[in-house]
């Protein structure tokens, strides 16, 4: 296998990735506004959008991940999926109380337009991630061999934070200041949506053949489906799955402080504009995934995982004691930027340790490590490490101030980190003795 990675294979990634990310950035910035500012100011919807479109994409990827590595169409998946993708997003936009009263004829359509809302997004949610988190991350673990992992990932943890610029930038041009014009907002949909859907059709054309790997067929797609989670799996695959491990842990860490973090700067540091220093966190959290998958093709991944805590570990401290903006700026970028690079790093092995034929039914369980089980508990902790006496007004209603002891939970959490990196170097060990013992 070459070294290098064709620029065929490279278009594919930077473009088919920054589109799927541009999507996924779309509906986590802009469908709860949307809803919100046109539809209603209840924010038991908004609730109700999130938790659903948590499941679909969890259960999509664990089961259409199955069905891909039995059917082996990657790239029909990719293509086809980002078309229909894209016309779920202009309904989207065609779902509004204008449209509903004028058009349907509903007196009072609010509660059936949030219905209507929670479960297009739902379908929203399981074409992205049929066609993003299962097809195209199983086609970019299929075409990009191990030498050039680290880079790869890099390159990947920076279309999301480039998505969300333009995304923010999109929304700048096509909606009014205050995001309330509803004709706007449909228009705003039909574009992305339009756009989404264009690159899926040129996907059909532009996107490599999947390799010719061999099929899962021998299996029923339950078996397929049930493949990453069984305990033979686990044991022949260890590396993989503490990898995984400790990618969860960096998950519950960084959730941990994160969701609360501009609450944080705005109401404890009283730092109403939170803009300048989330924009740099974000540019230096890039750059530093970029450098560290780039070094760990270079000197060996493994040998970045301890650098990575001890970047991440450094950060949350120096958050727990920042009170101005300049040093907010360095140790969140050192906090989120080497716990996103750890990420990185973690993935980066996961992908290397996929067994052949397996790459799409293993998303699934990238999924529940790095998305479903972070959220779950990261949240929940940092809620009750973070709890004080102040509180602010929201939405209208009364939410408690997080305290900065949030980041030392996260900075501990963190710590555990290098369990799963100590046993990833043992067994790796492990099976490079083995191997000589074989020869």
């Amino acid at each position: 296998m070459e070294n290098k990675i064709p620029k065929k294979i490279w278009v594919t990634i930077v473009f088919f990735g920054l589109i799927g990310q541009i999507a996924w950035q779309m509906e986590n910035m802009q469908f709860n506004v949307y809803v919100y500012n046109t539809i209603t100011e209840n924010t038991l919807v908004t609730a109700l959008m999130v938790a659903c479109s948590a499941g679909v994409a969890t259960l999509t990827t664990i089961f259409i991940g199955g069905i891909c590595d039995k059917v082996g169409k990657k790239r029909e998946f990719i293509a086809v999926g980002y078309i229909i993708w894209g016309f779920s997003t202009v309904l989207f936009g065609v779902a509004n109380l204008k449209n509903f009263e004028t058009i349907l004829k509903f007196s009072e359509p609010v509660l059936l337009v949030s219905i209507f809302v929670v479960l297009l997004d739902c379908l929203m949610t399981f074409f992205g991630s049929t066609s993003n988190d299962v097809a195209f991350n199983a086609w970019l673990t299929e075409n990009v061999n191990d030498s050039k992992r680290g880079v790869v990932e890099g390159v990947v943890s920076l279309l999301g934070p480039i998505a969300g610029l333009i995304v923010v930038g999109i929304g700048l041009v096509m909606l009014d200041e205050k995001q309330l014009d509803i004709s706007k907002w449909e228009i705003y949909y039909l574009f992305m949506g339009v756009l989404i859907s264009a690159c899926g059709v040129l996907g059909l054309f532009l996107i490599p053949k999947d390799k010719k790997v061999p099929k899962v067929t021998n299996v029923s797609i339950w078996k397929n489906v049930s493949y990453g989670f069984l305990i033979s799996t686990i044991k022949e695959n260890k590396v993989l799955y503490i990898a995984l491990l400790g990618a969860i842990i960096e998950g519950i860490a960084f959730q941990t402080f994160y969701p609360y973090l501009i609450i944080y700067i705005q109401h404890s540091l009283n730092m109403e504009n939170y803009f300048v220093p989330m924009v740099v966190i974000v540019l230096a959290t890039s750059l530093m995934c970029f450098v560290f998958g780039f070094l760990g093709d270079k000197i060996g991944i493994i040998k970045l995982l301890i650098p990575g805590i001890i970047i991440s570990f450094t950060g949350l401290i120096g958050l727990f004691f920042t009170k101005e903006i300049i040093l907010l700026c360095i140790f969140g970028s050192f906090s989120i930027g080497g716990l996103m690079s750890v990420l990185t790093l973690f993935i980066a092995i996961f992908r290397n340790k996929i067994p052949l034929s397996r790459e799409a039914g293993f998303q699934g369980v990238r999924i529940v490590s790095v998305v479903l089980i972070p959220m779950i508990t990261g949240p929940f902790i940092g809620s009750l490490i973070a709890k004080t006496d102040k509180t602010y007004f929201e939405l209208g209603t009364l939410k408690e101030v997080p305290s900065n002891y949030m980041f030392l939970a996260s900075a501990l959490i963190t710590l555990l980190i290098i369990i799963p990196t100590y046993l990833i170097v043992r067994e790796i060990k492990r099976e490079k003795e083995s191997a000589k013992v074989e020869v």
